[in-house]
């Protein structure tokens, strides 16, 4: 269980300039009854300084719309990020990026810009939104970000109206020469038919497989989908579990903190008790939180832990159901080695991205989104390495632990800390 979380998604703001129906924080406007009362919005840099003071590395800035802030309020929030180390992305529906904005923002000290463009087709974009002409503002903030220098990734939402889309879109996304293209199944809180349900994973996993196969960018998706759902998801490379409240979690513009951006259930408030205080609660909720029993037997289950929880919650009111998208347990399966072997002979050099965190009795090392604990000896001994180093080599001048230090340069270089530069 970890202290704090390590990325945190940051809702700046509650309004927005669409009206997403699978949008948690939109879901007042679609339907009024759910409207929360009216609350005064702490000063956004308050709230940062918690993100700061809890040791989280990532920060996902988002909202409703968090462009509505306007360049001045983000431009402080960066400075206050970057003087403090922490990395930051921006989530944004594009339709407040002009060429003007961008550069601002780029030059703010932005890198990363995640954008929703849920189908090239404008009239289906436009009623998935509930926004006229947002698809014509999006595609042209896409443009924007791109000739700013910003790295651009694009969502999609899927539902039952744009799932036969998802190919054809991602196709023109490529060649605009956007750096990611991802997917998020629809979950909505509010309106059951917009949900992908079960008889359609199969055509979501269609088109996402013909995304993986014939498109020269990188293909995600955003949310687990189970290993069973399908017999081709065992051997892709796709995000097997639920980070949420084990590894991340949300902070609203009130200070509320959920575990997910998807659920709508608040554990506490950062200015009535400590966000440590509040992330124990949640990690211990979701220690205990059990896969299905329905999953006890499958090869998978710990890797998957029943894929989305919050999808379970929301098509059964149970977090501990089975996923939607699940058909049964997978047994005796091996997956394929999706990763090359380490050579002890090839040059290797540390990767330049790693981060630290003191963590408990051991050390956390925070790389990309994944992560690594090891202990103080483990610390010791990678900061020893030499900036560029043969293992055959640097091993053989010492008998001491030479094993021992073998095995932990295999499991740096499986974690992708280590960095293959060839045979000498």
């Amino acid at each position: 269980m970890l202290t704090y979380p390590l990325t945190l998604h940051f809702e700046v703001t509650d309004h927005c300039n669409n009206s997403c129906p699978h949008c948690y924080a939109s879901s007042w406007i679609q339907s009024p009854a759910k409207r929360p009362a009216k609350r005064a919005k702490p000063n956004i840099i308050e709230l940062a300084r918690r993100i700061v003071d809890s040791d989280v590395f990532d920060v996902v800035i988002t909202g409703g719309e968090p462009l509505i802030l306007g360049i001045d309020r983000l431009s402080e929030l960066f400075k206050f990020f970057n003087d403090n180390n922490v990395q930051y992305s921006l989530n944004t529906n594009g339709r407040l990026l002009s060429q003007a904005t961008c550069k601002e923002l780029k030059d703010a000290g932005l890198q990363s810009v995640l954008i929703s463009l849920h189908s090239w087709v404008d009239e289906l974009h436009n009623e998935i939104v509930n926004a006229p002409n947002a698809a014509g503002d999006t595609k042209n903030g896409i443009q924007n970000a791109l000739n700013q220098g910003l790295r651009v990734a694009v969502n999609q939402v899927i539902d039952n109206r744009n799932i036969d889309t998802m190919y054809a879109s991602s196709a023109e996304l490529e060649r605009m020469g956007v750096h990611q293209i991802s997917f998020t199944r629809a979950l909505s809180p509010m309106k059951v038919g917009y949900k992908v349900d079960t008889i359609n994973a199969a055509r979501f996993l269609d088109e996402f497989l013909k995304c993986k196969e014939n498109l020269n960018v990188s293909v995600v998706s955003l949310l687990p989908i189970p290993f069973c759902a399908d017999p081709r998801v065992k051997d892709l490379d796709v995000k097997l579990s639920c980070s949420g409240g084990i590894s991340s979690a949300v902070l609203s513009c009130y200070g509320d903190v959920r575990f997910c951006p998807h659920d709508s259930h608040v554990w506490g408030n950062v200015f009535e008790e400590g966000f440590d205080t509040i992330w124990k609660r949640i990690s211990e909720w979701r220690e205990d939180l059990a896969a299905p029993a329905e999953c006890d037997d499958c090869s998978f289950v710990v890797d998957c832990r029943g894929a989305c929880r919050v999808a379970s919650k929301l098509y059964s009111n149970d977090y501990t159901a089975m996923d939607p998208w699940a058909r049964h347990s997978v047994k005796n399966y091996r997956r394929k080695v999706l990763y090359s072997e380490f050579d002890p002979d090839c040059s290797y050099r540390l990767s330049s991205d790693i981060r630290w965190r003191k963590e408990n009795e051991a050390f956390l090392l925070y790389f990309g989104a994944d992560h690594l604990l090891v202990n103080l000896d483990g610390v010791e001994f990678i900061r020893r390495l030499p900036q560029e180093f043969v293992p055959s080599e640097l091993l053989s001048a010492t008998e001491e632990n030479r094993e021992v230090h073998f095995q932990f340069l295999n499991v740096l270089y499986y974690n992708g800390l280590l960095v293959n530069k060839g045979k000498l």
